[in-house]
């Protein structure tokens, strides 16, 4: 009963059979080689002796005398068949994980954040300016006048010229403010997608489409680790990661852990996507997120629920 308890995919039940056959290829060419050479060998001897009673004119290369021996080899070749197509197990997905994309309820709700400036601040009233009398001046004598007249004997000097001096530079210009605004963003107004979903024009068929690509690849690579298995150890992990304004994700953390090593499995699957030739050869990547038409960075947390069936 223990050689039946087994269970293998498609691609061990592929590879059994074509080892199978590689081997009865090889094991018919080696005995054909074999054949030929003891019929050789049976012809050159002189010390054959040839009966009509014989079935074969050389009994030693007679095929006839291996038939018990290759029916039961064939036997053993479709009783082993049988065995692997009856081992044949197509695993259901949801056993190992069940994802729960965009339902995590310790993440508050952060509306857009927008990088247009408040209004300016009103310019302060302009100050009471009070008329100030100066008591001292009113309390003197009224001034006198000087004649100022000229006439034809009154000599004029002609005031020093005035050499002009260069016009110092203006000032510099003062230094743009820096961009202050924050280093990822949280929520934007075009989220992250996950496969061929951004041509998809409807937000919530865009986010479903995701987080169907998102569901496959994690159950297509994701393993229930066997410590936890075994301790029937069920939950949800949470892993948290940014993707960058090319596609790529950075930042992997485990902000939620389960134990058994069901976090750590969580984050090394979430890791395969950092590997450009693993996503390509299935057809995947991330699309940014975009913010005013700008793709942006985003932190994105992705909880996965570890159950057993």
């Amino acid at each position: 009963m223990t050689l039946l308890a087994i269970s293998i995919d498609g691609t061990q039940l592929l590879l059994a059979c074509t080892g199978m056959v590689i081997a009865v290829f090889t094991l018919i060419w080696a005995w054909r080689l074999w054949l030929k050479r003891a019929s050789q060998q049976s012809m050159e001897d002189e010390a054959t002796i040839i009966s009509i009673t014989n079935r074969t004119k050389y009994p030693k290369v007679d095929i006839f005398r291996w038939s018990n021996t290759l029916f039961r080899f064939g036997l053993s070749i479709a009783l082993a068949m049988t065995i692997l197509a009856f081992s044949w197990t197509t695993y259901d997905t949801t056993e190992f994980a069940n994802l729960e994309i965009g339902e995590y309820e310790d993440l508050d709700q952060v509306p857009p954040i927008t990088k247009d400036p408040p209004p300016p601040p009103p310019p302060p009233p302009p100050p009471v300016v009070e008329p100030v009398v100066d008591e001292e001046i009113l309390d003197e004598d009224e001034p006198e006048f000087e004649d100022l007249s000229i006439t034809e004997d009154t000599e004029v000097i002609a005031p020093p010229k005035v050499e002009n001096k260069p016009v110092p530079p203006p000032p510099p210009p003062p230094p743009e403010p820096e961009d202050e605004g924050p280093d990822f963003f949280i929520a934007v107004e075009e989220m992250p997608s996950f496969g061929d979903c951004v041509d998809i024009f409807n937000k919530a068929e865009r986010k479903q489409c995701s987080d169907k690509n998102l569901l496959t690849f994690l159950s297509k690579n994701i393993k229930y680790p066997s410590i936890a298995r075994e301790n029937n150890i069920e939950g949800q992990a949470v892993i948290r990661f940014i993707v960058e304004p090319n596609g790529e994700i950075s930042n992997t953390e485990i902000v939620r852990d389960l134990a058994g090593g069901c976090g750590n499995e969580a984050l090394r699957v979430v890791n395969l996507m950092k590997d450009k030739k693993f996503l390509k050869k299935q057809r995947l990547r991330w699309h940014p997120g975009k913010q005013q038409g700008r793709a942006v960075r985003v932190q994105f947390n992705l909880p996965i629920r570890f159950k057993l069936q």
